[in-house]
């Protein structure tokens, strides 16, 4: 009686034809690797052929010739000058002019001025002598009998004299007035792009109360208007905006003139900044290229060849660039924390306040 065998049967193998496909694959390809290979070192090694100078010089006109054989000056003939004939002078003659009545011309008459006696000045307080100097007159205003004016002192500072001296004031309404220096915590409602200049709106997020703490002046949600302007300069990586009004929900508003800030009191708000590499840059780094180029290309050429460039070729285009034009651009997302440094106290007196 045969007993059946659970175990897995796996079928005996019957030839090596897989093996020696993969091995006859595996010389093929050597084979042909090596061809390849051994063609390569041959072409490397084959010697290098090079144009004749013939081949490569530019069609056109013959090369002049640059060096001129030195020509003999011609001499010139001298014309011999006939000589000088000479003239007789005869003797002059005298001539006698004929005689007519002499006339005596009077001389002008001049008028005879009389000098009057001068009399000298007689200085004053010296007992009658005499000056014999000439006496120099001066236009001047007569002086003024009352005395000068004293300088007025500074505002705050002791009219005696002595070091400066600032006198000291009480603040006036301290409940109601945020005095300078204060910060407004606010986020931004809108997004800031230096490239044009515009107008900027942001809400404050913290309330904001007087000098004595006892009122809130600035509650939350008051609304601030401010622009900015889009001369960045180089290398400055933060927006400046100066926000001009706030608006409080119940309707009062107030004009601030303040510059902002950001979460810990520096001066702008920092943002990602646009360099504009390419724009700048570009046109230089496509000149240098191109000159690169040509010197390459000359460099190439055999001795006693000429190489004649287009016109405007190797002139550097430097009007086409205008990087120095290209200012970097900064922007600021939404949603920003930003702060207003108050530059002046404000003060919310006039208006009543409800409890």
């Amino acid at each position: 009686m045969a007993t059946d065998d659970i175990r897995p049967q796996v079928a005996v193998r019957t030839g090596n034809l897989g093996i020696w496909a993969f091995g006859g694959a595996a010389l093929i390809g050597g084979a042909m690797l090596f061809m390849t290979l051994d063609a390569h070192r041959q072409a490397l090694n084959a010697p290098a052929t090079r144009a004749s100078p013939q081949d490569m010089a530019v069609p056109g006109t013959a090369v002049p010739d640059l060096q001129v054989p030195y020509a003999e000056p011609q001499s010139v003939p001298l014309v011999a000058m006939p000589p000088a004939t000479a003239v007789p002078i005869g003797t002059a003659q005298p001539t006698t002019l004929p005689t007519s009545p002499s006339v005596v011309a009077a001389a002008p008459s001049r008028p005879r001025w009389d000098n009057a006696p001068l009399t000298p000045p007689i200085a004053s307080g010296s007992g009658g002598s005499s000056v014999t100097g000439p006496t120099t007159v001066f236009d001047a205003p007569p002086p003024s009998s009352a005395p000068p004016a004293p300088s007025a002192p500074a505002e705050g500072a002791s009219p005696t004299s002595g070091p400066e001296r600032v006198k000291a004031t009480r603040l006036l309404n301290p409940a109601t007035t945020v005095t300078q220096g204060s910060v407004i915590q606010c986020v931004l409602e809108t997004a800031l792009d230096t490239t044009k200049p515009g107008l900027a709106r942001a809400i404050v997020s913290r309330d904001v109360r007087g000098f004595d703490g006892s009122q809130v002046l600035v509650p939350r949600g008051s609304r601030l208007i401010g622009e900015y302007q889009s001369d960045v300069a180089s290398g400055q990586s933060r927006a400046l905006i100066r926000w001009t009004r706030l608006i409080r929900p119940d309707g009062v508003t107030i004009a601030l003139q303040s510059p902002s800030a950001d979460t810990l009191g520096r001066a702008g708000v920092k943002g990602k900044v646009n360099s504009h590499f390419l724009e700048r840059y570009g046109g230089a780094i496509l000149q240098s290229a191109l000159n690169v180029g040509m010197n390459v290309a000359t460099s190439k050429l055999a001795d006693g060849t000429y190489i004649v460039g287009w016109p405007g070729v190797t002139t550097p285009t430097t009007g086409s660039t205008g990087g120095s034009n290209v200012r970097s651009t900064v922007t600021v997302k939404q949603g920003a924390s930003v702060s207003v440094f108050v530059a002046r106290d404000l003060d919310f007196s006039s208006i009543d306040e409800r409890p």
